[in-house]
């Protein structure tokens, strides 16, 4: 309610106004009055629309929209204070809409996006930063779209069956959010990878690295283009070879005395093999490859040894081939294994896992005929000037 209504009657401002008695220049004082007032009513009416919305602006979504207000009707000849009063809450809506168009939009929608990611210790300042210098990524959206599915994962509840108690709703929620964003291991036993009833059956770690790293989708296992970005992860216990089928191959073992040339003693316990695509805009830039790779190693366990390989697009298509193929295989092994079947798979896996190997971008030197081109001095990852361009 409007704070014209509250003040005493004899203001002649509130819903009985002034009598038919009182003089013109009276009513017009009440009316400038009125008009005066209105402007602080609407900030109030503006700040207790804000506190109305606040789930809205907390919310994990792409809706950019951070103002809020309401106009105010409920005093009495409102209509004579205002130029267009029948258009009045179109006007505000557009005025509104107005607001929002500035760049500052994201950065306040993007700072409750990151009060929300700091109340679980995350935060994408860094990713941000090198998305910014090194692909001149200026466009906030594609940010904000990655800090929202990155939350979406946090939020996300099972959905609640018929004969559920509380109790059980909120037993299977909890057990969803660890399964969701905490190193949950691929169930094997799920049915074929992408079903439409087996979008979560995702190794935790590789959900959190693919989010972390702004990768919009991982769920299909084939590459869908050569530019698409994918993420696998194989752990190399489960290519231990079953002591009942003498079909299976071993990963290749150091048999040298002093093993100084050769692959590790033990290529399965705590290892995993992560297989990349060298070749997309992002992930030939050896800046971002680095920045992918520490986080790699941050995110898992301190105990598990990553093999980080960027492979080239042959390569990914053949291991996606092989390892599709592996886990369609593995999901059956669970009712009934054919040793045959599961052996070709197996061992057409760990093939292609000592087949592949990282791509570089070529590397350009310095054209000393042409003195004006810039020749910068690099020191590991820092920059320390460059080359005079008057050398003769």
């Amino acid at each position: 309610s409007s704070i014209i209504n509250d003040f005493p009657e004899n203001y002649g401002i509130g819903h009985f106004g002034l009598p038919n008695s009182a003089t013109s220049e009276r009513k017009a004082k009440a009316k400038q009055f009125k008009a005066y007032l209105l402007f602080f009513d609407q900030f109030l009416a503006n700040y207790l629309a804000q506190l109305k919305n606040l789930k809205t602006l907390f919310s994990a979504d792409n809706n950019t929209q951070t103002y809020f207000s309401k106009p105010i009707t409920d005093v009495n000849g409102i209509n004579e204070l205002y130029d267009d009063f029948p258009n009045l809450s179109d006007n505000l809506s557009n005025l509104l809409k107005d607001w929002e168009k500035d760049s500052a939009n994201h950065d306040r929608k993007t700072r409750f996006l990151d009060h929300i990611l700091a109340r679980f210790a995350e935060n994408f300042s860094e990713y941000a930063m090198l998305s910014f210098t090194l692909f001149d990524e200026t466009n906030p959206t594609k940010i904000l779209e990655n800090k929202v599915k990155f939350i979406e994962d946090f939020c996300q509840r099972p959905p609640r069956k018929a004969g559920y108690t509380d109790e059980d709703w909120l037993k299977k929620s909890r057990n969803h959010f660890r399964k969701i964003n905490h190193a949950h291991a691929f169930n094997y036993c799920k049915p074929s990878w992408g079903e439409a009833d087996n979008r979560e059956n995702f190794n935790g770690v590789i959900r959190r690295i693919a989010r972390l790293i702004g990768m919009p989708s991982f769920e299909a296992i084939e590459p869908t283009s050569n530019q698409s970005e994918h993420i696998y992860l194989v752990e190399h216990p489960l290519l231990l070879p079953d002591e009942n089928n003498t079909l299976e191959k071993w990963f290749e073992i150091c048999t040298e005395p002093d093993c100084t040339h050769c692959r590790p003693l033990d290529p399965y316990s705590y290892r995993v093999s992560i297989v990349l695509p060298g070749y997309t805009n992002r992930f030939s830039n050896i800046s971002f490859r680095k920045y992918t790779e520490r986080l790699i190693r941050e995110e898992l366990p301190a105990h598990v040894l990553a093999r980080i390989c960027w492979v080239k697009y042959d390569h990914l298509i053949l291991f996606a081939e092989k390892f599709k193929k592996w886990l369609e295989m593995k999901t059956n092994a669970c009712e009934t294994k054919d040793l045959l079947a599961f052996a070709d798979a197996q061992n057409e896996l760990i093939e292609v896992l000592d087949k592949i190997y990282t791509i570089y971008p070529a590397g350009v030197l310095h054209n000393c005929d042409n003195p004006e081109e810039e020749s910068p001095i690099v020191l590991g990852r820092s920059t320390l000037g460059s080359l005079p361009t008057n050398i003769e």
